[in-house]
């Protein structure tokens, strides 16, 4: 047998080209299906080649998932406060068209001469100041007719807080409340329906003049009154 037969070192020589051309072409189609080398034949170049020709001739058709990110929840919206918790009865905001509003005390509840009458004012400084009002019912028609006592006018520095006033009565049936500069853009408290709390009857007067009174509502405002001898 010859050492040198061509017909066996032409078939090597085929089968090395092959060999190189089939490397040549995975070198090429890498980028195009990256994998990552199984810890077996990790560090070995001859062993992975093999394994990737391999993987030329099998299929796959699962595709790895995406990669999933832990994800945070949405920051929760702030909730506003509850208006009670503030001490208020309502947090609704009104621009009125009257110029005062005066509500009729319950005259079971007026335990002393002395009243102390507080209200919120509905915005800072000229835009959420009032005076303060008391009428009185001297004709006994459940009519407001007497201006009794009258406020300076009081402002605040902030939405939501609190002026109060104190004035002394002998009068039986009052009506209370504020009054506000018309000729400006101001702001004042006000809820639809009767009080939630207090001693105020469920309609207010936005006119006090005896048998010209006028009258409308049912409507409430952040207001409280106490009394004292």
């Amino acid at each position: 047998m010859k050492i040198f037969n061509r017909r066996i070192w032409g078939t090597v020589l085929i089968w090395l080209g092959v060999l190189i051309l089939i490397a040549l072409l995975i070198d090429s189609i890498r980028p195009f299906f990256p994998r990552e080398p199984a810890p077996l034949f990790a560090g070995r170049p001859a062993d992975n080649l093999f394994k990737q020709i391999g993987s030329l001739f099998t299929r796959s058709d699962q595709t790895e998932p995406a990669e999933v990110r832990p994800t945070r929840p949405p920051p929760r919206r702030p909730v506003p406060p509850d208006p009670r918790a503030e001490g208020l009865l309502t947090a609704n905001r009104h621009q009125p068209q009257y110029e005062m509003w005066v509500w009729a005390v319950d005259p079971e509840q007026k335990t002393g001469s002395t009243v102390i009458l507080s209200i919120a004012h509905a915005a800072p400084g000229r835009a959420g100041a009032f005076r303060m009002l008391a009428y009185a019912d001297t004709e006994k028609d459940g009519l407001p007719d007497e201006l009794i006592a009258r406020s300076p006018l009081l402002t605040a520095e902030n939405q939501g807080d609190w002026s109060s006033w104190t004035f002394r009565t002998d009068e039986e049936l009052i009506f209370v409340g504020k009054t506000w500069p018309i000729d400006q853009e101001g702001f004042i408290y006000r809820g639809n329906g009767p009080f939630p709390e207090g001693p105020f009857s469920e309609k207010f007067f936005w006119r006090a003049e005896g048998a010209n009174s006028r009258m409308a509502g049912p409507a409430f405002t952040n207001m409280r009154i106490e009394f004292a001898e």
